[in-house]
């Protein structure tokens, strides 16, 4: 054989082999697509399975909370109420880990003023703080107001699981948060935020880990001190995401330090439309807002609830009859759409996930036949959270979107936008 032949027998090996590893590689391609599509609509499912029932909770429990009840029973209630939100809270870090992971978890830039932000986030954590009798402190030296332009929603949130963790793990003494801003050519600034405890502190072998999925600074502290370990990889991911870091420094047993550094657009000013970005994380006030028009109570405000869940439904006419509307229910879409047919109404509040019709196909409806007249608010209330839902209620023509689990205030806050100002209770 010469050794030209050789050497194309060779090359035909080698072709043949690089063939097939292309073929392997592929084949390993679609098996990881078809496995994260399959854990997606795992996640989606599962969101919407426990958002539902949620949903019921948390509403009936706030509900329950603006009745004068019995102090045992009010206790009860009160119990219900914050372990409902820490399933949520739960089910909310799940979510996010699986967003930050796949890189579906896109920022939602907005104009907003970082000390107010964060004096809100803090101010939410001063009840766990004094139930421990801790010190919860936040310092920002000369800065009064700085617009800055951001995720000021995720920003929050990094701050808030760094408190709500310093406060969990510190059993006497301290929490300070503190700012440090400083403004770089170019028109952006230097955000340094510390969150500093005198809490039980960090092992050395455990601070790489700290910020990984389910870990915990040791084996007891899951015992200890609850939680899952999700926090703080929501957080550091969120930091990374939006061009960050999150690092940490502990002397074991006196205390720990995170510190949060961002770097972000400044503003002239913040935009007096923006709205709050906290509204719906704050606690609700006992009183439900009711529904003016030109500053006068009027009669009640006529809007049609589509939803098939009879828990839900109870749950959003009671909140909306406390608003001062006058609320008609259709139980699935096909029956909405002949409803709008027939009626007028202020705005439709549109679940998703029906029998015979769902809410898109229902709003598609709608829209078809209102043609060239007036339109009629259509906002979407669903259990669908994933990224991307948002769009397709807007797409297929809805207004806005209320994810579930559903709090009194954003039906109100939904109806302040779309129908009439609302006025407080005298």
């Amino acid at each position: 054989m010469t050794n030209e032949s050789v050497l194309s027998d060779r090359i035909a090996q080698l072709e043949d082999q690089l063939a097939m590893e292309r073929l392997c590689r592929q084949d390993a391609e679609l098996e990881a697509r078809s496995a994260a599509e399959v854990k997606q609509q795992f996640l989606a499912s599962m969101s919407h399975e426990l958002r539902t029932p949620l949903n019921g909770l948390i509403g009936a429990a706030e509900l329950a909370l603006q009745l004068h009840l019995p102090a045992e029973a009010r206790e009860y209630v009160h119990l219900i109420h914050r372990s409902s939100l820490a399933l949520f809270d739960v089910l909310n870090g799940i979510l996010d880990i699986s967003r930050l992971e796949s890189g579906q978890l896109a920022l939602q830039p907005v104009v907003f003023d970082v000390h107010k932000v964060m004096a809100d986030t803090v101010a939410r954590y001063a009840p766990a703080a004094s139930g421990k009798g801790l010190k919860l402190t936040l310092a920002a030296g000369e800065l009064a107001s700085l617009p800055v332009e951001g995720d000021a929603l995720r920003f929050s949130q990094v701050l808030g699981h760094l408190v709500g963790n310093a406060i969990k793990f510190t059993d006497e003494g301290s929490v300070a948060v503190t700012l440090h801003a400083r403004h770089r050519p170019g028109g952006t600034c230097d955000l340094t935020v510390c969150v500093r405890d005198t809490g039980i502190g960090i092992r050395p072998e455990d601070i790489e880990r700290i910020f990984r999925m389910f870990a915990q600074g040791d084996g007891s502290a899951s015992r200890a001190y609850g939680g899952t370990g999700l926090g703080l990889a929501v957080s550091h991911g969120l930091a990374q995401l939006m061009g960050g870091a999150l690092g940490v420094s502990s002397v074991y047993g006196r205390g720990a330090t995170f510190i949060f550094r961002v770097e972000m657009p400044v503003r002239d000013a913040v935009p007096a439309a923006v709205p709050d970005v906290l509204a719906s994380a704050t606690p609700l006030d006992p009183a439900v807002p009711r529904i003016a028009r030109d500053g006068h109570r009027s009669e009640a405000l006529p809007v049609l609830l589509v939803e098939d869940n009879p828990v839900n439904r109870l749950l959003a006419v009671r909140i909306l009859e406390k608003t001062g509307c006058r609320v008609e229910v259709a139980e699935n879409g096909a029956v909405a759409v002949q409803m709008v047919r027939e009626r007028t109404y202020a705005a439709v509040f549109m679940d998703l996930q029906m029998p015979v019709m769902d809410g898109l196909q229902a709003t598609l409806a709608i829209r078809r036949q209102e043609g060239s007249g007036p339109r009629v608010p259509i906002i979407a209330v669903t259990a669908n959270a994933m990224p991307g839902d948002r769009e397709t209620c807007l797409k297929a023509g809805m207004d806005d979107y209320l994810p579930k689990p559903l709090r009194p205030s954003d039906l109100v806050l939904a109806l302040h936008r779309w129908c009439a100002p609302a006025e407080q209770p005298a």
